[in-house]
């Protein structure tokens, strides 16, 4: 959503309205932001993990 928001969208959400919307920081915003894009990058170029496997937490 940040990503669409931000950088694919007509007008381009800024940190601040997002934050806003998602009841985090502008901070934490930018931080998924980061993630997301370094994500991305590792797709694009071919250096992702095939399958990513998550692990229950027990309680």
């Amino acid at each position: 959503m940040i990503i669409e928001a931000r950088w694919l969208s007509e007008e381009g959400s800024t940190l601040e309205t997002l934050a806003g919307l998602l009841g985090i920081s502008k901070e934490r915003v930018r931080q998924i932001e980061h993630v997301a894009f370094g994500r991305l990058r590792s797709v694009m170029s071919g250096t992702a993990p095939t399958q990513r496997r998550r692990t229950a937490v027990s309680a």
